[in-house]
């Protein structure tokens, strides 16, 4: 029986994987497991991303950790939404590649979720927190392992960099922000700016709920006082999680969302405009803006892709 057959009905307790040096898979054990787990990800890929255990430990929660002579060796980490769920990474140690345990990893993961109800499987990226939003373009030696187990993938993504040591907002753009008024959220603004993303956004609403938001979220509001525009901008005062390759002043924006009514007027690109400008004046001299295929939007601002992902899903 191979490796992958062992895993169906077994989604609790230990299996061996067929080989000279056995090894076992069991479920992660946030408790016991997260050194070890941050350190297999040190060896594995800690240069070409370097991140520190805490941020490390926000986005592997729950998952599957393959054990040789009680040492973790590989490990699988997920989230289960109510009906998607995300692979979060899958990560085996050079020295242990080619014995299956990437392969068992993987078909014990999709297992496991099958089982929480999830129909459908994002390769990184959402539910749940995430490294990377799809499979980074430096690993893509990992797509013909992925797609040989049904893996399909749907294209490109990119994570945005731009310096704000220099920023200043573009006078055109200037002119526009006239028509809105652009502000920081305030504790009154909270209700309607949950109902904001609620109607609109509603992938977003659990970011805006967050008690951090109210330091984050950053508005747009027309002559009537509606909120027609959002986005959360962070400072260095937050964990940034690639604060190791980006600097210790970084940022970040995300979650950007306008209103139906208000696009192609050029209301998204002052809303990014005013969050670089009050991030600048915070002291964030990098700021980041990950997932997106926006490229020409935020281009108008001086943002550049920092690293290409491939998306891809798998259904059950």
């Amino acid at each position: 029986m191979g490796a992958d057959s062992q895993w169906r009905g077994k989604l609790s307790g230990e299996v061996t994987l067929p080989s000279s040096e056995a090894s076992v898979i069991r479920t992660y054990d946030a408790s016991g497991d997260a050194e070890s787990v941050h350190e297999l990800w040190c060896r594995a890929l800690g240069e070409a991303w370097p991140v520190d255990r805490a941020r490390f430990g926000s986005v592997v929660r729950e998952g599957l950790v393959a054990v040789c002579d009680e040492r973790i060796v590989g490990v699988a980490a997920c989230v289960a939404g109510e009906s998607v769920g995300s692979l979060q990474l899958l990560l085996v140690d050079p020295a242990q590649r080619g014995r299956g345990i990437g392969g068992s990893l993987l078909q014990g993961t999709l297992e496991y979720l099958g089982r929480r109800g999830v129909g459908r499987v994002h390769l990184a990226g959402t539910p749940g927190p995430y490294f990377w939003p799809g499979l980074p373009a430096d690993l893509r030696a990992a797509r013909p392992f992925l797609e040989k187990r049904g893996w399909a993938f749907h294209g490109s993504c990119w994570d945005l960099v731009r310096s704000l040591h220099h920023y200043e907002t573009p006078a055109d753009v200037r002119l526009r922000q006239a028509d809105l008024t652009y502000r920081w959220v305030t504790p009154a603004d909270r209700d309607r700016l949950l109902e904001f993303e609620r109607a609109h956004f509603p992938y977003w609403e659990g970011y805006y709920a967050r008690d951090e938001a109210l330091d984050e979220a950053v508005i747009a509001v027309d002559g009537s006082g509606s909120i027609v525009g959002s986005l959360l901008a962070t400072d260095f005062r937050r964990p940034q999680l690639w604060r190791g390759i980006l600097g210790d002043d970084s940022g970040a924006i995300g979650a950007v969302g306008v209103h139906e009514s208000q696009r192609g007027r050029g209301a998204g690109t002052a809303l990014v405009a005013f969050a670089c400008d009050q991030l600048r004046a915070r002291g964030v001299r990098q700021c980041h803006i990950g997932w997106t295929t926006l490229l020409t939007f935020y281009g108008r601002l001086g943002f550049q892709p920092w690293r290409e992902f491939e998306s891809a899903t798998h259904d059950a």
